[in-house]
């Protein structure tokens, strides 16, 4: 076992454990992931239910506490074909707790599960910088 800052890294390999993280020690894998991430996608996708713009509302301001860019993704899979990706700010999620569906909105993509509609999605994730995508 390996000592480190964090605390003991449990991880067979030394080199996995950074600065003695160990990937299993909860609120430190938190902290150290939102470390590594600078830029979130948010996307729904499936049908509508309650709750969605208050999972997104909390999700964007809460990366914006953290010091994260949030992009949302409209029309679900097929917004991320379309390149359909638009920043989100706190401003964006004020006030949508009481509306109904989502504000990203959602839609069936035919596309989306082909080898052609995959690897135009990653390239679009790619050009926006995406390192993390919320579904």
């Amino acid at each position: 076992m390996k000592k480190g800052v964090v605390g003991t890294c449990s991880h067979p390999s030394p080199d996995y454990c950074v600065s003695g993280y160990s990937p299993l020690q909860g609120e430190s894998l938190i902290n150290y992931f939102f470390m590594s991430i600078q830029t979130i996608g948010l996307l729904t996708s499936g049908g509508d239910s309650p709750g969605m713009n208050a999972c997104i509302r909390a999700v964007v301001r809460t990366a914006i506490t953290k010091g994260l860019k949030v992009k949302g993704i409209r029309y679900g899979y097929q917004g991320i074909i379309d390149d359909n990706i638009v920043d989100l700010q706190a401003k964006d999620v004020s006030n949508i707790i009481q509306r109904g569906g989502t504000i990203l909105k959602t839609s069936r993509s035919k596309e989306f599960p082909t080898p052609q509609g995959m690897q135009t999605a990653w390239d679009n994730l790619k050009k926006t910088i995406l390192m993390l995508l919320l579904p």
